[in-house]
């Protein structure tokens, strides 16, 4: 399922327009994406929790 599945399951269930569906889905991830730069986490009851880690830089090799 991509956003554009998840727009239309909104549409499906709220009415409205297509564009606001679209909206409103686009509107939900800036606001999560907003709130882990900021360095909170995103809890949602029922769904999951979102939450950015740093993570220390790994040693890698370049395949050629």
């Amino acid at each position: 399922m991509n956003k554009n599945d998840l727009a239309d399951a909104v549409l499906n269930k709220i009415g409205g327009t297509k564009k606001a569906a679209e909206d409103a889905v686009e509107t939900v991830f800036e606001t999560i994406a907003h709130t882990l730069k900021s360095g909170d986490e995103v809890s949602v009851a029922g769904f999951g929790t979102f939450l950015a880690k740093k993570r220390a830089a790994r040693e890698a090799r370049n395949p050629r």
